[in-house]
């Protein structure tokens, strides 16, 4: 006898294309749900990274005013976001130009802030709030580590999240939240 072949007509275990529509809608809902949320989580990570590499900078100017027995300041240029490091011997010409050093990881004279970060406060009228003789957007720190003048710096990411860090006297270095 001859075995003839069955002919399934619908296969018990496959999807239907309505199946897979639906499914594939609902991840489409889920993930256009999470991408703000993913958005907002890496502006605030790049907010905070901001803020530690600009107070990594003060305390790196520090430990070096204190191992060269130099003064040396961090120049804030509001609108350009990019900051300066600059040294000398003495405070009378340390923010001139031709005392600016190359900073960071990079060797750059200039250092400036990612794209979607500025230096802006929304609780402060100045983003910078430095009072010395040489201007509010200047830090200088004293061939002890010192400051002499307290002040903060204040950043904000593209989504008005802000945060600060502050600078007392003895040369301490604060991050707030």
């Amino acid at each position: 006898m001859k075995k003839t072949k069955n002919i399934p007509t619908q296969s018990e275990n496959a999807f239907t294309l309505i199946e897979v529509v639906l499914v594939l809608l609902i991840l489409g809902l889920i993930v256009g749900a999470a991408i703000p949320v993913w958005q907002g989580f890496i502006s605030s990570k790049n907010l905070d990274t901001a803020v530690r590499q600009v107070a990594s900078d003060i305390r790196e100017a520090q430990a070096r005013a204190m191992a060269e027995e130099k003064y040396y300041g961090i120049d804030f240029d509001v609108t350009g976001n990019q900051y300066f490091v600059h040294h000398d011997t003495i405070t009378a010409t340390l923010f001139d130009e031709t005392n600016r050093i190359p900073w960071g990881k990079h060797g750059e004279v200039t250092i400036t802030l990612p794209n979607e970060i500025i230096f802006n406060s929304l609780v402060e009228p100045d983003p910078i709030t430095f009072n010395n003789s040489y201007g509010e957007d200047k830090l200088v720190i004293e061939s002890n580590g010192y400051t002499g003048t307290p002040g903060s710096v204040y950043l904000q990411n593209e989504k008005g999240k802000e945060r600060s860090l502050s600078v007392v006297t003895t040369g301490k270095v604060n991050i707030k939240e």
